[in-house]
């Protein structure tokens, strides 16, 4: 089966797909059920959940298929990982920055998350394609969500964005069942005994 690179890491990374999404939701439904949650506790579970979300993006980069099993890295899965990564390590481990400041931090790992999701999606496979828009409008709405509650309602923010989170969770489950499994990956090259 021939994959353009782009494409590999969404195809092949079916179980990572499954288990991000299944962060997310997990994610969503404690933060969406905290009445009373401070802002302080809401931006260290979000911190988490870049923490773990970098994690398994960066293991889905590195993919593994064939027999033996080879390692084909892609550079462009593992950016994203370490992206969410640096956020997790400026929200959970550097003390002293406001919940403002944080929360802006978060905002921009999502930003960056959507930008990488829309280059997913304009690679996708058709069926794929729409379940990777929807992510990347839920991310936007995230985004636009800790920007504009920065400063609001704690209470508000937890509802709304662990709705959203939950909600990606659930699109990333239908990406890991569109993916299908391949065994191989054929790299395009000259085809000697080619029909004409």
């Amino acid at each position: 089966m021939d994959l353009p690179p782009a494409s590999r890491a969404l195809t092949l990374g079916r179980a990572m797909l499954v288990t991000r999404g299944a962060i997310a939701f997990v994610v969503g439904v404690v933060t969406s059920n905290q009445p009373g949650i401070s802002a302080s506790t809401l931006v260290l579970i979000l911190g988490v959940w870049a923490l773990l979300e970098g994690a398994t993006t960066i293991r889905q980069g590195y993919l593994r298929w064939g027999t033996p099993p080879r390692v084909d890295v892609q550079p462009i899965v593992v950016v994203l990982g370490g992206v969410a990564l640096a956020a997790a390590a400026i929200v959970v481990v550097v003390p002293g920055l406001s919940t403002t400041t944080l929360t802006w931090v978060l905002a921009a790992w999502l930003a960056v998350r959507a930008g990488f999701e829309l280059l997913g999606a304009y690679t996708a496979t058709a069926k794929a394609r729409l379940a990777m828009g929807a992510a990347v409008l839920v991310d936007i709405g995230l985004v636009a969500i800790l920007v504009t509650h920065a400063t609001g309602s704690v209470t508000n923010l937890a509802l709304f964005g662990g709705a959203l989170a939950s909600l990606w969770g659930c699109l990333y489950f239908v990406l890991g069942a569109l993916a299908k499994p391949v065994r191989a990956v054929v790299v395009p090259g000259p085809r000697l005994l080619s029909g004409r």
